[in-house]
């Protein structure tokens, strides 16, 4: 199965938003975060993981950025021409549910936003989360 799903706008507070069970930061470790964001800053890239969460760096402070998603079974071979910056990270979820939500909270104002997408297609396990760029 491929899906791609959006794109969205999505919200962007202190240059980064998050991928988290039921787009809830807050159910997250407060370290599981801080390992997640320490991961994307030691990189010098888009994303780091820690189980459970992911932490995207989005080149803006606050704002919006357009996120499409694009949900496969098998790798689907990035383009790598397509796009600026390329960078893939693994990402376990424990209950098979990753949503996307900003630091700050979600607003719930726009019905379209992807917090109301579960991105774990295949429910509880080990995904692999390519993020690219272009700029």
């Amino acid at each position: 199965m491929t899906r791609l799903l959006g794109p969205w706008p999505v919200r962007v507070d202190e240059g980064q938003f998050y991928i988290a069970p039921d787009g809830n930061c807050t159910e997250v470790p407060e370290k599981r975060m801080e390992h997640a964001l320490d991961r994307a800053y030691k990189n010098a890239g888009l994303i780091g993981s820690c189980k459970d969460i992911a932490c995207v760096l989005a080149g803006i402070n606050c704002g919006t950025v357009l996120l499409s998603v694009l949900q496969a079974d098998t790798d689907p071979d990035a383009d790598s021409a397509s796009w600026d910056e390329t960078e893939e990270t693994d990402l376990t979820s424990s209950t098979g549910d990753f949503r996307y939500t900003a630091l700050m909270g979600n607003t719930g104002e726009d019905p379209q936003e992807p917090y109301e997408t579960n991105l774990a297609h295949a429910g509880p396990g080990k995904y692999r989360l390519r993020c690219c760029h272009v700029g």
